[in-house]
């Protein structure tokens, strides 16, 4: 039911008595949606496939050690094919993990607030994701193996 122009109310009818149980009012937003395809990169730099459950429980660890930037550093070695993720804080220590990984393209060093960096893996259901990057400025992409339904776009920290 459209109350006005600005606002829009909506009611759930969820008991024998058909009497509304919740009543949720929204506001109208005007405008066109902004093109969030224009943010989502074609092409990356640096491709890396990595067990979903390892990488995630490494990036919790290191996020214990991340500092009050909740920084967590990645640098690629595809020589060796292994990830190293290091977090350090001057009150609480240093964390530091190789990870076996399949990456292809360049070696990178780039760091990440670890909440979105686990926001984005949370949501992921498949045994591996693909992590795609575009140097240490561009944005990075999370997705799962196997399943295109799925899109997770995060910004690094820039590296001093």
């Amino acid at each position: 039911i459209i109350t006005n122009e600005n606002q829009a109310l909506f009611e759930f009818k969820m008991n024998e008595f058909d009497h509304p149980e919740i009543n949720l009012i929204s506001r109208i937003i005007e405008g066109d949606y902004p093109n969030y395809k224009g943010i989502i990169p074609k092409k990356f730099k640096t491709k890396i496939i990595i067990d979903k459950n390892l990488f995630q429980n490494q990036i919790k660890k290191a996020g214990i050690f991340s500092g009050k930037v909740l920084e967590v550093k990645i640098n690629t070695n595809r020589k060796d094919d292994k990830i190293n993720i290091l977090s350090q804080s001057s009150g609480v220590g240093k964390s530091e993990a190789s990870l076996n990984a399949k990456i292809e393209g360049e070696d990178i060093k780039i760091s990440f607030n670890y909440k979105f960096l686990l926001d984005g893996l949370n949501n992921i259901k498949s045994s591996e994701v693909i992590f795609e990057l575009n140097g240490e400025d561009g944005p990075g992409i999370l997705k799962p193996v196997g399943d295109d339904s799925y899109l997770y776009v995060l910004m690094p920290i820039k590296l001093d």
